[in-house]
């Protein structure tokens, strides 16, 4: 999965999902909440939290083995 991949998907969840892979993360918050308003923004790995990108990776790991 790449860098647009990441986004797109993270712009299209639904809030609840955001909600809770975001809990008690403001960073995660900041940056999710600025991709939803300007998805066009140029961003590297590095302006990604750390926290977001583990919490991102687990709750899909979690959704692939459930079938």
């Amino acid at each position: 999965m790449d860098l647009h991949e990441i986004v797109q998907q993270l712009v299209s969840e639904d809030a609840r999902r955001i909600n809770k892979l975001t809990k008690d993360c403001g960073s995660c918050r900041k940056f999710i909440h600025r991709l939803r308003r300007k998805p066009w923004l140029e961003i590297g790995w590095d302006d990604i939290p750390g926290e977001l990108l583990e919490r991102f990776s687990s709750q899909w790991h979690q959704r692939l083995f459930l079938y």
